[in-house]
């Protein structure tokens, strides 16, 4: 009710150019695609979002399959940075599955079932995304969130007739900082704002402090670095040899800094799976023995890793199906480009270390807004310890205590799919098992959880 008068203005806006627009929506709709025999009861789209005049956003776009007239948008955001949403939409909770065989199946958990899923490969660069050289030249976090911004007004321009239903932003991994970066940017934005209803994302990257503090202490607590280890990096790091005083961050010295970095290196590059524990490492110790690179001054870099295909990750089926130039016909994207998981040559400048300021200011000018902060707590890049962390130094009042939430099993019994607390607006859940990719790895419990968030139960 409060913004009554906004919706009218944008109605306004947006109905003279309606049936332009329905039209340019329809040239991206998706009527074949390889590996199906026959496309699904909702329909989908794919194509371009224009930023500016050189920018260009590819998205894929599902409709709900309960109620599209209705049904909140969401938008899904993969991190790196530089890593593409057609993971997400292909390999988590999207509702098409990509095969080893290059057939797909049809996802029984996807989040379509109860939303309007917009799936964008971001920034620029990214996927089929692209942009001038000028463009390329550099990227940032808040260039970034600004053309993603940019891009959803531009795909309210091709659908105006979901801008009422309600916009949900989500994403995981490096979206711990394109999220609240972008949700900072809509809330200030006049046709945007009025519309927006929330956040949820996991395993993110909230705080680059913290997600290295807790990494040193997952290492300690799942058995990765041993006692006497862990006495010399309480000796080196930590006040007096106080545990509640340690910095891993800011290292008090040169023997600190070659402990952690040492700890660091080992989740990342020792063969171990950094996105789940106790998954097993696609492509074997040796392939990621080689892969041992820790950012200038000893600190971990996003942009180091994920690089074509993110270490212990195995992308060919995803190349394959979207370098197929009948595919790309099919989706109406650029066919001069080559697809990867993880752009090879981004130019992308990480600018934001802490996302509190922007959760904080999304929450105060929207008053109803939420934000949800999920992690599989076996992940290692992103682990729910610094994620933890975040959540209670935002300082929100907390409404109720840390415990169980419950799942149906795919045998109707009922279980544990991880912990829960919940402050004003805000809620933190672990996913019990699930490592940095959640849905893939608990798709029910997935499910579960978000269709709790977008009702509001969480």
């Amino acid at each position: 009710m409060i913004f009554s008068k906004l919706l009218l203005g944008v109605a306004a806006v947006l109905n003279p150019i309606s049936c332009g627009v329905a039209r340019t929506a329809n040239g991206d709709k998706i009527t074949s695609l390889p590996g199906l025999d026959k496309l699904p009861s909702f329909d989908m789209y794919s194509g371009y979002l224009n930023v500016t005049s050189t920018k260009q956003l590819h998205y894929w776009f599902v409709e709900s399959q309960a109620d599209p007239a209705t049904d909140p948008v969401v938008l899904w955001l993969n991190g790196g940075p530089g890593c593409s949403s057609m993971e997400g939409f292909m390999a988590e909770h999207g509702p098409l599955h990509l095969n080893d065989d290059d057939t797909i199946s049809m996802n029984p958990y996807a989040w379509n079932q109860k939303a309007n899923m917009i799936y964008m490969e971001a920034p620029i660069g990214v996927g089929f995304s692209k942009g001038s050289p000028d463009d390329m030249k550099h990227i940032d976090d808040d260039q970034t969130a600004s053309d993603n911004r940019d891009a959803l007004k531009a795909f309210f321009q091709k659908f105006p007739q979901y801008l009422q239903n309600g916009l949900f932003v989500s994403g995981e991994s490096y979206a711990g900082i394109y999220v609240p970066t972008l949700i900072a940017k809509i809330v200030d934005d006049q046709v945007l704002s009025p519309h927006f209803k929330g956040a949820i994302i996991g395993n993110g990257l909230y705080s680059w402090e913290k997600n290295q503090d807790s990494i040193v202490r997952f290492s300690k607590y799942h058995g990765l670095i041993d006692l006497r280890t862990w006495g010399k990096v309480i000796d080196n790091c930590c006040q007096n040899g106080d545990e509640s005083k340690c910095d891993f961050f800011n290292y008090p010295n040169k023997k600190c800094q070659s402990l952690v970095e040492s700890i660091v290196d080992q989740t990342w590059s020792s063969g171990l799976d950094v996105y789940n524990l106790y998954a097993e490492c696609a492509g074997g110790i040796s392939r990621n023995q080689m892969m041992k690179r820790i950012a200038q001054q000893g600190r971990f870099s996003f942009n180091d890793v994920t690089r074509s295909n993110p270490t212990c990750t195995n992308g060919t089926a995803l190349s394959d199906y979207f370098n197929n130039p009948a595919v790309k016909a099919a989706i109406h994207v650029d066919p001069s480009i080559t697809w990867t998981l993880c752009a090879d040559d981004l130019n992308y400048v990480t600018t934001v270390q802490d996302v509190s300021q922007y959760i904080h200011h999304a929450l105060n000018v929207v008053s109803d807004a939420r934000v949800a902060l999920y992690a599989g707590d076996v992940d290692m890049a992103c682990n729910f310890l610094g994620g933890e962390m975040f959540a209670e130094a935002l300082g929100l009042p907390l409404i109720s205590e840390y415990q169980a939430w419950n799942y149906v099993a795919a045998d109707s019994t009922t279980q544990i799919g991880g912990y829960i607390k919940q402050f004003d607006r805000l809620t933190w859940l672990t996913v019990k098992g699930a490592g940095h990719m959640v849905p893939t790895d608990k798709p029910i419990q997935a499910y579960t959880m978000f269709e709790a968030f977008l009702m509001g139960k969480i």
